[in-house]
């Protein structure tokens, strides 16, 4: 009886123990998923957006091709197509304590906005992009930036406005891709500057892709940079991305 006592107690200690064994390797597992091996997300491409939008059988010119280019060409509005995976983001390189020196990738699909062309010209561009949204891998991240930083608590939106008109090509009318520099008006943290920014653009299947990434200053708007325990370091400046598909 006293043998069976043991058995039972040492089997159930085993079970104990195997247990406490299982939940740490998922814990251990769960911290290198989140921290070691999960990349951040691929800088933003006209190529990698191209990709996602349908490639339909339809995607050829058909009898109405022409004239429906011309029609886009000389007055058209164009909305940011809600359906599809918009995006305005950061990419700032910082360092962490136990984790080192990577890329911190944080995006809000919270953006409206419209373009309009007018006689081959793009003679608007209005963007709104709610930074109370963005989403990175760590969620003390997305919090902190409420009161540091971009303080997306105080300033929750950005916007971009084209201030100068822009001659598109032909080859864009035509289905080609195109890659032109815009001036706009871009404000975030409450300070507006003037910027030139290179954008890529493309129409297909009846959607305007748009894509473009630039580099800001913190400096220049008026930005703190993030401080915490686990912050070693992070770049004076930072990289905005963006990838917006727009229908008529």
């Amino acid at each position: 009886m006293v043998i069976d006592v043991n058995i039972g107690f040492l089997n159930r200690k085993i079970l104990i123990v195997s247990g406490i064994l299982a939940l740490l390797l998922v814990i251990v597992l769960l911290v290198l998923f989140l921290f070691v091996f999960r990349g951040e997300p691929a800088a933003v491409t006209l190529k990698a957006a191209i990709e996602q939008v349908d490639q339909r059988s339809d995607i050829g010119k058909d009898s109405d091709s022409d004239n429906k280019s011309e029609d886009i060409s000389e007055k058209s509005t164009w909305v940011v197509d809600g359906n599809r995976d918009n995006f305005v983001g950061y990419r700032v390189n910082e360092e962490l304590v136990g984790r080192g020196a990577f890329a911190a990738v944080g995006r809000t699909e919270v953006v409206s906005g419209s373009l309009t062309i007018s006689n081959g010209i793009l003679v608007a561009v209005n963007l709104d992009a709610n930074l109370s949204k963005l989403k990175s891998d760590n969620a003390f991240r997305d919090g902190a930036l409420r009161t540091q930083g971009i303080e997306w608590g105080t300033y929750p939106t950005t916007t971009f406005s084209l201030t100068t008109p822009l001659n598109l090509k032909d080859v864009f009318f035509s289905g080609e891709p195109i890659s032109d520099v815009v001036k706009g008006d871009f404000t975030l943290h409450n300070v507006t500057k003037e910027i030139e920014i290179t954008i890529e653009g493309q129409l297909i299947n009846d959607i305007i892709v748009v894509t473009s990434s630039f580099t800001i200053l913190f400096s220049d708007y008026e930005i703190e940079k993030p401080s915490s325990a686990r912050v070693l370091s992070i770049e004076d400046q930072g990289v905005v991305e963006i990838q917006l598909f727009f229908k008529q």
